[in-house]
């Protein structure tokens, strides 16, 4: 039985490792809100425009086990 078949983009790790993966709208959409920065943007108030974009969009979502631990 096939539990979990990666897309063609991913790395695979051959033991016991971890993903990571992003939602694709959510990467294009700080991307695209990036890209309107204004330069003399303090890098923490960039921080906070990122951070305040994927709360208004639900960007986190619980991580769920698929094997418990051994």
């Amino acid at each position: 039985m096939l539990l979990f078949l990666p897309p063609d983009h991913t790395w695979h790790m051959g033991y016991r490792g971890w993903s990571l993966s992003f939602a694709p709208k959510i990467v294009e959409g700080i991307l695209s809100s990036a890209l309107r920065f204004p330069d003399n943007l303090n890098p923490f108030q960039r921080y906070e425009e990122v951070i305040d974009y994927l709360n208004k969009h639900e960007a986190y979502q619980p991580t769920q086990r698929v094997f418990g631990d051994e």
